[in-house]
């Protein structure tokens, strides 16, 4: 099912709030219900803000999920360039994003590689380090959910993660990448992965095909394939 509603998670800066790129999306989704979602500054600053992005969208949906009536939703961050109609969602999956890790067993040992590191492998990934955070039952797996700046979900997957069982969860800082999904995941969601080619945990250039890019950090003002 395609998405028929989007949430895009944006900021102000210098009293603007950004948003570059929802030109391009509304173009591309015609009739598209669009919500922009202003998170709040942190008194720890911008590395807080983008690695707990999933708490404004949580503490958004709590308060207005009643005014959004799609059933399958685009949530995105405001660097992330739609310039084609939103990907659809598998009748197989809640959640997807572009790259999906499950946590190994001994995760917490060998954590500590950033994705751009050349022997990063999944059981290496530094956010395994934060799984204490999370407070899982005994025999439970986390899921990582890369990127967070582009997710397609069910809105009962955004219910659920708003439920009072992840209250404590959400009042610690954990990497919204780890958090959201594993939330989604042991909440009974079926999380997966979808073809994201441009979707990226760093900066990406824009080429001259339609797709879903992130991050691009400033306006794009190019041409695309069919003009």
């Amino acid at each position: 099912m395609q998405p028929t509603a989007a949430l895009i998670l944006t900021h102000e800066e210098n009293g603007i709030v950004k948003l570059p790129h929802v030109g391009w999306l509304e173009e591309s989704n015609p009739g598209l219900e669009t919500h922009i979602i202003v998170g709040p500054d942190s008194p720890l600053g911008k590395w807080d803000n983008w690695k707990n992005g999933d708490r404004p969208l949580r503490d958004w949906w709590r308060r207005n999920r009643d005014v959004v009536d799609g059933k399958v939703i685009a949530v995105m961050e405001w660097d992330t360039l739609v310039s084609c109609p939103l990907p659809h969602l598998p009748d197989t999956l809640d959640l997807a994003g572009a790259i999906k890790f499950v946590s190994p067993v001994d995760a917490r040992r060998q954590a500590g590689r950033m994705m751009r590191s050349r022997d990063w492998t999944p059981d290496k990934w530094c956010w395994w380090r934060e799984l204490d955070r999370l407070g899982l039952p005994p025999g439970s797996r986390a899921v990582g959910l890369v990127s967070f700046g582009f997710y397609v979900m069910r809105r009962r997957v955004l219910d659920s993660v708003c439920a009072e069982r992840w209250d404590d969860v959400y009042a610690r800082s954990v990497q919204n990448e780890l958090r959201f999904p594993t939330a989604a995941s042991i909440s009974g969601h079926p999380v997966g992965v979808i073809p994201l080619p441009f979707v990226h945990f760093d900066a990406v250039v824009v080429t001259t095909r339609r797709g879903v890019y992130h991050s691009v950090k400033t306006p794009y003002d190019g041409k695309f394939e069919d003009g």
